[in-house]
């Protein structure tokens, strides 16, 4: 952060949440920090690497790897070109569309005489959508590869890719990894960006899938190429037009991306490029029209970040099952009457589980005696996301006393270690890559509040009482996941509880790992291999 970057922020944020960022900065610094001195953790070696020469895999395509170049600077552009020659995998091309007004691109590429690099000329520089269209117009792989024209690869980008391709029985439509950036003058390598499986609603509030992606020519025959409609958020419009169509998507979590920051680029300084985010909203809008799933997006503070409005244009019925009539009053508070909304709220006098088997409304809220909303018309807001029949529940973000995150979703590791995602983090802070404010896919929330689809609680045969918090939590959210539901963490949604949560409780640890062991041994897929599963906080192996 440089002295302009951080008046700038100033001016965005004012004094307090400028305060807050310069600490989330401050902790990013400390990450990169621990990521460059252990960088061997997360680059293979060069044992590793001739290895991987070696291998010969049943399926091996053709990769194209297509780049748009403008005017690349030849430094950039032969640590580029090198990336692609020295892969470990080499049934590939290199197909760079030049919409330079320059020989800039094409005299450094004479440099060159590798018959896998395929060069065109375009007659203009017609926009990085038309531009990278024209490249994959020339490609003839059977997967095709996007590489901005001054990025990087690492050497095994199109090995991982090939493997992930070979590890199914139905070969992926699409594939994508995880990714660092690489600064400009100094050739650091920061911010690594360690990425969930595909999370679906994670995925319509920012681009986190962004590179490295390689795609069939299949599903782009099927789905069309980039759109300039949306020029700066192509790549962002492409995801959804594909996952819009059924596409079947899989992630590689390794870094095999390094995307090069200049003090002008979007990765390093967003406000260079307010278009691009102002049409990655435009893409969302486009998307949730074309699945159904109508709401309003919008830009945030944190450009790249947009917040979803969904429309709730039906009936709606829910019972509320509250401890106490005290504990109703203050529900009653946040949330304002609609025509359209009708709440039964109901003490719960007896065993939870019979009193929701009685429940007839089409909704459920769930919620014990400590927990009290403090945000506006929070059964609206659950609402907005438990409507979906893909949805079987709906969470919320658990703060203490101090505004600080008791429950933000849950994390497992294989020994049944139950922990919070950001435990004890300020409520304000946004987290690691956003994912303490963004709505999104998670493998378990705490019931401390949340709300059900009632036919698909009902479903799973409701909630085992036999557990105690967090595994009687965890155990519901697994049977919801293995149902074929999803579970959603609603960020926006705060509950405050008077009590700190305890996550420890052997007896029910024991018993849960007997009965889930089989889960238990699956890498939680909305979290990463290359963070600590003891912990929910994001703290890199």
């Amino acid at each position: 952060m440089n002295l302009k970057n951080g008046i700038d922020l100033f001016k965005q944020y004012g004094l307090h949440d400028f305060t807050l960022r310069f600490m989330e900065w401050f902790d990013t610094k400390k990450r990169d920090r621990y990521y460059q001195n252990n960088i061997e953790k997360f680059l293979p070696g060069e044992d590793e690497l001739n290895e991987q020469r070696k291998v010969k895999f049943e399926y091996a395509p053709l990769v194209s790897i297509v780049v748009p170049a403008y005017e690349t600077a030849p430094v950039f552009l032969r640590q580029l070109v090198d990336s692609v020659l020295e892969q470990t995998y080499s049934n590939l091309e290199l197909c760079i569309a030049d919409g330079s007004n320059t020989t800039i691109v094409k005299d450094t590429l004479n440099e060159y005489k590798d018959e896998r690099i395929s060069y065109i000329k375009l007659s203009k520089n017609d926009g990085i959508s038309n531009n990278t269209n024209e490249g994959l117009d020339n490609a003839k792989g059977e997967y095709i590869a996007l590489l901005d024209h001054d990025d990087l690869l690492t050497p095994n980008a199109l090995y991982e890719m090939v493997k992930e391709l070979n590890a199914h029985d139905k070969i992926p439509d699409m594939v994508y990894s995880d990714e660092d950036k690489i600064v400009a003058d100094t050739g650091k390598l920061i911010n690594p960006a360690f990425k969930p499986d595909l999370n679906e609603e994670f995925l319509r509030h920012t681009n986190y899938i962004c590179h490295f992606l390689m795609f069939s020519r299949e599903l782009l025959d099927k789905v069309g190429g980039l759109n300039q409609e949306f020029d700066g958020a192509q790549d962002f419009e492409f995801v959804l037009r594909c996952n819009g169509a059924g596409a079947d998507i899989k992630h590689v979590p390794k870094i095999l991306y390094h995307w090069r920051i200049h003090p002008d680029s979007t990765a390093a300084n967003p406000n260079s490029k307010l278009y691009a985010f102002e049409n990655g909203n435009k893409a969302i809008k486009k998307y949730l029209t074309e699945i159904g799933e109508d709401g309003t997006p919008a830009l945030t503070k944190d450009l790249g970040f947009y917040k979803i409005d969904y429309d709730l244009k039906g009936d709606y019925s829910v019972t509320v099952l509250a401890n106490d009539e005290k504990q109703i009053n203050e529900m009653k508070k946040k949330q304002r009457e609609m025509s359209n909304l009708h709440i039964e709220y109901k003490v719960v006098k007896g065993q939870l589980s019979k009193e929701m088997e009685a429940v007839k409304t089409e909704y459920v809220v769930v919620a014990d005696n400590d927990a009290i909303p403090m945000t506006d018309n929070w059964v609206e807001e659950l609402l907005k996301y438990c409507q979906w029949k893909h949805v079987g529940i709906t969470g919320v973000k658990c703060l203490n006393k101090n505004k600080k995150i008791e429950s933000c979703g849950l994390n497992y590791d294989s020994n049944a270690t139950v922990s919070s995602l950001f435990y004890h983090l300020p409520s304000i802070f946004r987290g690691y890559c956003h994912r303490a404010d963004g709505p999104q896919n998670v493998m378990g929330v705490s019931l401390k509040l949340v709300m059900f689809r009632t036919n698909v609680i009902k479903e799973v045969g409701g909630i085992n009482e036999k557990f105690s918090f967090p595994y009687r939590d965890l155990d519901v959210c697994f049977k919801i996941d293995e149902a074929g539901y999803d579970v959603i963490l609603n960020t926006d949604v705060h509950v405050k509880l008077a009590d700190n949560l305890n996550y420890n409780d052997e007896k029910s640890q024991k018993e849960f790992k007997k009965v889930w062991e089989d889960k238990l041994k699956k890498e939680n897929k909305y979290y990463n291999a290359n963070l600590v599963q003891s912990n929910g906080k994001f703290m890199f192996k």
